[in-house]
This record gives C-alpha cells, sequence and structure tokens, in this order.
C-alpha cells in the first residue's frame, strides 16, 4: 500500500478526566467520555463506543439526507437506530481465562425515512450515501455493517 499525504486531517485530544472518564477536545468543540463500553444503567456521559455509534449514525443520516437532495428527492424525516455487540464483552471487562478479541462483532440497524418518493429512490439514496460515508466506510472495513431502509408514511 502507497502512504498518500492527505489533503486534509482531523485530530483531537483526550484527556484523562476523574474516574473513568475523558474530556474529548476536537475543533472548537468538545464532549465527555464515560467508559470504554459502557455496562452501567445511570452514566453521566456516553461511552466511547456509544460515540462511535453516534458518528456511524451521523454519518449516515447526513449522508442520506445530502445524497436524496441531490436526487431531488424531498425528505419529511430521517431516523436511525444502530446496535452493535462485541465478540467478547468479557475479554474487555478482563475475566480471567477469557480468550477472544472485544471488537465489534456487528453492527445493525434500520433507517427510518418520511418521504413522497419510492422505495427504489430512497434505497438508491442510501446506497449513495453508504459509498461516500468516511465512518461507515471505515467501520465497514473491520465488521459487519447492516443497514435496513424502513420507509415510514
Amino acid at each position: 500500500m502507497t502512504s498518500v499525504e492527505p489533503a486534509h486531517r482531523w485530530g483531537v485530544r483526550a484527556v484523562a478526566g476523574p474516574g473513568r472518564t475523558a474530556r474529548v477536545l476536537g475543533r472548537a468543540r468538545g464532549f465527555e467520555i464515560e467508559e470504554q463500553a459502557g455496562f452501567r444503567h445511570d452514566p453521566a456521559h456516553a461511552s466511547a463506543l456509544e460515540h462511535l455509534l453516534g458518528a456511524l449514525a451521523g454519518d449516515v443520516v447526513i449522508g442520506f439526507l445530502e445524497a436524496a437532495a441531490r436526487a431531488g428527492l424531498e425528505v419529511d424525516a430521517a431516523e436511525i437506530s444502530l446496535q452493535a455487540s462485541l465478540e467478547n464483552a468479557l475479554v474487555h471487562l478482563g475475566v480471567v481465562g477469557e480468550r477472544g478479541s472485544p471488537a465489534l462483532a456487528a453492527v445493525e440497524g434500520s433507517l427510518y425515512v418520511s418521504a413522497a418518493a419510492d422505495r427504489a429512490a430512497l434505497e438508491s439514496a442510501l446506497a449513495a450515501a453508504l459509498a461516500a460515508a468516511p465512518v461507515h466506510a471505515t467501520l465497514a472495513r473491520a465488521t459487519r455493517v447492516t443497514i435496513e431502509l424502513k420507509p415510514v408514511r
């Protein structure tokens, strides 16, 4: 593989905070992360894994809206719901004797779209969005990512 100097680079910094938290800073914004995967039911902040899923969700929804607009489709509303599982969460938790990987096993989701367009046109916009989505493309190299279009009226 040839190394090519990128035209633009993005960067963030993470500063350790109290407990198992980090403050992430990028461009003019920042956000808090609490734990890596987060198993608690009452966290003060989203986990690193939830931020990763959130980045994918935003990447797909915004990309879909842009692709739909380029295709002349008028979208009334769009919402995505994603779920992910780890190959072996016990490895992440440090359980003695557990083997395998704490990597994502799969990401699955549904993109709900309200639009006065036929399913084929919406599917085409989703395909175009996924083809140009950097977060989706990166995660799809590492694990199975399945996003199902679900038109709603």
